[in-house]
């Protein structure tokens, strides 16, 4: 299906992509200190508006309770922010973190690892780069981003290969590998109806050389790919 990539992306390295609840509306958090939030829908595709903060944020969620109006960002600062959307304001709450926050949600999921039998737990291997040439060895790359599908409970996976891939974990296969993008996959989010994902694409080659590579990364990139009727149904 149709994939574009939206105008005015950060300048720096992506930390998250977050859809709104019930709206086509999209947020990225990156390392330039910007919240930015999007029209994702097909004929838009546009910054809306965007807010500055101090400090690189990590993370951004809606809150599911207060619509398409509310939201919540994290980061360097030490903080959590409530960001009013539509009027485009930002208060801080609760008391200060002693490091840096990576991660803010705003529902919590409860999963019983420890008492699942043995026989079904398994692993995928994937985003690797496989060398074809006589005695080479495939190179394992981060895997980044992981976004589940909200009707169909597939999910998407995004590596430093920069590739997405889609998988069918119930009959445990790779659905789907989609065409490379342009610098590593960072960051997934699969809107409330399942039409759109979006994918965070940034330069991490920090990872390997940060000292060299760190201050000046390739330029980010935000894609939304609006996904075919049963584009991400299983097949078990």
């Amino acid at each position: 299906m149709t994939l574009i990539e939206l105008k005015d992306a950060p300048k720096d390295l992506i930390s998250s992509v977050r859809f709104a609840p019930a709206s086509p509306i999209l947020l990225t958090t990156s390392w330039d200190a910007q919240l930015r939030i999007y029209d994702a829908r097909r004929d838009h595709g546009t910054l809306h508006s965007h807010i500055t903060y101090k400090a690189p944020l990590l993370d951004a969620c809606w809150d599911r309770t207060g619509g398409n109006s509310t939201a919540y960002v994290a980061g360097f600062e030490r903080r959590v922010y409530a960001v009013d959307i539509e009027q485009g304001k930002t208060t801080p709450i609760g008391r200060d973190h002693n490091r840096a926050i990576k991660a803010v949600v705003h529902h919590i999921e409860y999963f019983n690892l420890p008492g699942t039998p043995q026989h079904e737990k398994y692993a995928f291997k994937c985003h690797r780069i496989v060398d074809k040439s006589p005695n080479a060895v495939d190179t394992v790359t981060p895997v980044n981003a992981i976004a589940f599908h909200p009707t169909y409970g597939t999910f998407f996976s995004g590596g430093s290969d920069a590739v997405v891939c889609l998988w069918d974990f119930q009959a445990r296969k790779r659905m789907k590998q989609y065409p490379r993008f342009p610098a590593s996959v960072l960051a997934l989010d699969v809107d409330s109806t399942g039409t759109m994902l979006a994918v965070g694409v940034s330069d991490d080659a920090y990872k390997e050389n940060p000292i060299e590579l760190g201050p000046a990364p390739k330029a980010s990139a935000v894609f939304v790919r609006y996904l075919a009727a049963e584009e991400a149904r299983g097949k078990a």
